[in-house]
């Protein structure tokens, strides 16, 4: 069964700068508790509304995302050869790859500078958020075994992105599978 954005919303502010995660991850969220999910917002503003209403969100290793839906008109510039692109609404950045939501159909899609194609990469911002939590739950256990090795790099581990590919494989999410890991992890 797929989790409502205020149990993902939860989720994700459960483990963003908490324990291990405090030395990857940058910025502030909010510390009121989400009791209520407002059905007259898209679950994109819900999110930014209850964690983080005006600044950027700096997911660190081993994503290194940002969350900003307030650049959603500085994200688009660029991209006007892409039929539509008024029809995105660009909500975060991972080094040159930018993440996106129809507003026609709410499935995620991802932009890569220099290429003009759109990518597909989930089914909705659930799917989506459902994803990068699984992956920031993992990275705990690896970061925290290794804490201590300053020459630790966590894409280089092989355990740990093994690990990520049985987690998207085996994953009920809808998302492509393929897109979703090669853009996180090649």
């Amino acid at each position: 069964m797929q989790q409502s954005i205020i149990e993902l919303a939860r989720e994700f502010k459960n483990i963003y700068k908490t324990g291990i995660r405090q030395n990857y991850d940058i910025g502030e969220i909010s510390s009121n508790d989400i009791t209520y999910d407002d059905k007259s917002m898209s679950n994109i503003d819900y999110f930014f509304n209850n964690l983080n209403g005006s600044k950027e969100i700096h997911v660190g290793s081993p994503l290194n995302l940002i969350f900003d839906i307030k650049k959603n008109n500085y994200f688009k510039k660029g991209w006007n050869n892409i039929k539509d692109i008024d029809s995105l609404l660009f909500f975060g950045i991972q080094n040159e790859t930018f993440f996106a939501q129809s507003l026609a159909t709410l499935e995620i899609f991802c932009l890569i500078s220099g290429d003009s194609e759109v990518y597909f990469i989930a089914e909705t911002f659930n799917d989506f958020l459902g994803y990068i939590n699984g992956i920031l739950k993992i990275s705990i256990t690896f970061l925290e075994k290794n804490d201590q090795d300053e020459n630790y790099y966590i894409l280089e581990d092989e355990d740990f992105i093994n690990e990520v590919k049985r987690f998207t494989d085996q994953t009920s999410l809808k998302i492509d599978k393929k897109n979703i890991f090669d853009i996180f992890f090649f």
